[in-house]
């Protein structure tokens, strides 16, 4: 009522038309402030969620259409406010162009969609969901598909904290002094899970292993199967990067962090059974500087053995080739390899040295874990041409991999993890999890049937053996005697 009453004296001390106009001014400004938002700034490394929350936001900008196209109906007739109804109509038209920007990706999701699934087809075999269903080893998503309800409904924490059971600050490694410190994640239901370290981003300078983002992720692939190992490491001070003191051939720092990725590998290997988790079968998981730690502590010889699959979003591969990018699109510059450095051969061996691109070469083809790589075109931190060369050399070298390209996202699309980048990529990574996790079962077959004097054993009875799997293995140790016992004769005389 009192509103009303101060409305109403406004309008008469005013006059209608001083109202009407003053009106239109605020919300031609209300108008412009977020078309500035949502367009020029949501293409910069400052707008990276903007294309995630679209949705959530835009009825801001419908609500001020509708009401300015009201306004424009009711004072049609009225000649003496056609300069107001001009001013409406330019905010109409800002509107409009902030609603699509805001929600257009929604519009491409179907057909990027099946773009992906096609990669995934492409890549990994157009039957490798068919290995994966007749799978009881991991959870996974058999039809991906983007779900406006669960876009607005979020992750439905306390169900997902239901599923997962969660300790924190595990004391991984302590150097210098200092403490590094993990959490980890894994599923209440009993059974043996593979094993995920994640490993956060931040530009190798910022980050936490305890960032809501970061924690969310983690819950998630746990509540699908997985013992989460989500860890800190030691950070780069930010003076080496942005400032003439350097990354010297004498004190790599970049080093210091890959091995505190392989304490936290190896601390999850002798620990992961606590956790119900298995150490023979470990992943590693990193987003952006976090990504280019997986990538490079994975490609290194003394790791091989360790990991069975990569997971690298928007990751460095090249540090050379994103040194270049960021002087030519940023205005505060890097320094990775500064005055301490005598040349221009130091730097690039500096660079060659901590880029995972160096180590996927002929000689080390073999050794390489399956990769899936996820990038958002329109990223403006680190340039989606970083995970195309790396795919392409793999893909080159025979080396399984996957590359899932997002063409409205910038970096850190999946920080809204249920936005349409985030909703369809960690689907696919689920499916890539559980496929690597089929391909380490059927090699076990392999391996077992040449034991029993087979050179291989026919798809079906994979199938099979993989889907009457226990935990312990006892069961398909079992199936395999018996496939065996019974095919053998068939074998020989098919040879």
């Amino acid at each position: 009522m009192k509103s009303y009453i101060v409305l109403n004296t406004i309008i008469v001390l005013l006059g209608w038309a001083k109202y009407l106009i003053t009106q239109a001014i605020i919300l031609l400004a209300i108008a412009i402030v977020f078309f500035l938002i949502m367009v020029p700034f949501s293409y910069s490394i400052f707008g990276i969620w903007l294309s995630e929350v679209g949705f959530w936001i835009a009825w801001v900008p419908l609500g001020m259409i509708a009401y300015e196209a009201y306004q424009i109906v009711t004072i049609e007739s009225q000649t003496d406010l056609l300069s107001i109804q001009g001013i409406f109509f330019v905010c109409i038209i800002f509107n409009s162009i902030t609603v699509i920007r805001m929600i257009i990706p929604f519009f491409r999701i179907k057909s990027t969609n099946n773009r992906l699934s096609q990669a995934m087809n492409q890549y990994l075999g157009s039957d490798y969901l068919h290995y994966i269903a007749s799978s009881n080893c991991v959870g996974f998503v058999s039809c991906v598909k983007f779900k406006l309800s669960y876009y607005f409904n979020s992750l439905q924490r306390k169900n997902l904290n239901k599923r997962v059971t969660t300790i924190r600050n595990l004391t991984f490694r302590v150097i210098d002094g200092k403490e590094l410190k993990l959490n980890v994640h894994y599923p209440t239901a009993e059974g043996i899970n593979p094993v995920i370290i994640f490993i956060h981003g931040g530009g190798w300078i910022i980050g936490s292993k305890d960032k809501p983002a970061n924690e969310r992720i983690c819950k998630l692939l746990a509540s699908y199967g997985y013992t989460v190992f989500n860890i800190n490491y030691r950070l780069i001070p930010p003076e080496y990067i942005f400032s003439k003191k350097s990354l010297t051939l004498e004190n790599p720092q970049l080093i210091e962090l890959v091995s505190d990725v392989d304490s936290a590998i190896s601390f999850a290997r002798k620990n992961a059974l606590k956790y119900n988790g298995n150490p023979n079968s470990l992943f590693l998981f990193g987003r952006s500087a976090g990504g280019h730690l997986a990538l490079l502590s994975a490609f290194l010889p003394e790791t091989y053995a360790k990991i069975a699959g990569v997971i690298a979003f928007y990751p460095i591969t090249d540090l050379e080739g994103f040194y270049d990018f960021y002087q030519k699109n940023h205005k505060r510059k890097m320094s990775l390899a500064g005055n301490s450095v005598d040349n221009t051969d130091d730097h690039k061996m500096i660079y060659r040295l901590f880029s995972p691109l160096s180590y996927v070469n002929e000689d080390n083809s073999d050794n390489i874990p399956p990769v899936f790589l996820a990038t958002g075109d329109r990223d403006r931190l680190v340039n989606p041409e970083q995970s195309f060369k790396l795919f392409n050399r793999m893909q080159e070298l025979g080396i399984r991999s996957v590359l899932l390209d997002l063409p409205w996202a910038n970096h850190g699309f999946d920080q809204v993890l249920l936005g349409p980048g985030g909703h369809l990529m960690f689907k696919y990574v689920i499916q890539f999890l559980a496929w690597v996790k089929v391909q380490q079962e059927l090699e076990d077959l392999e391996f077992r049937a040449k034991e029993h004097g087979l050179d291989s054993i026919i798809s079906r009875e994979k199938i099979h053996s993989i889907h009457s799997t226990d935990d312990t293995g006892k069961t398909r140790n079992e199936n395999i005697v018996n496939i065996v016992s019974t095919n053998k004769e068939r074998y020989k005389s098919e040879k």
